[in-house]
């Protein structure tokens, strides 16, 4: 996450650089304009990828809600339609890579992880508690 924000970071400020360099020049060179468009649409692209993939998950009695806010959609099941959950856990040399999958039956998943979500650890004892006997090893 850290690099894409840098990588970001990096793209505006040479679209604004770009963008002002050619604003008081008369006669702007070509690839001067298509390296802006370039640029934005790069930045839009990413910019949306992330944000798009913000996810809230509540939890209640024997529900699971997902609310995608900048998506304006949201999802809620029984958790008697949960098909399987599966937590991948992955040893880097510092930390460890945490991953929560959640299918549900009509062809819904949910993916989270421990590093963008604060609610994985209630998450996991909620699924482990009520649903012990739909997690895939």
């Amino acid at each position: 996450m850290f690099s894409l924000l840098t990588f970001l970071a990096v793209d505006f400020a040479l679209l604004i650089y770009l963008y002002l360099k050619i604003s008081g020049q008369p006669d702007n060179p070509f690839y001067l304009q298509l390296l802006i468009i370039v640029l934005g649409l790069v930045a839009i692209t990413i910019l949306w990828k992330i944000v798009g993939a913000y996810k809230i998950i509540s939890i209640q009695k024997k529900k699971i809600a997902v609310r995608y806010p900048f998506k304006f959609g949201s999802f809620q099941s029984d958790l008697n339609k949960l098909v399987y959950w599966r937590e991948t856990v992955i040893k880097t040399n510092n930390t460890l890579f945490k991953e929560l999958k959640m299918k549900f039956e009509p062809n819904k998943a949910v993916k989270i992880s421990m590093q963008e979500n604060t609610n994985y650890d209630r998450v996991i004892a909620f699924l482990k508690k009520n649903a012990p006997g739909k997690e895939q090893k």
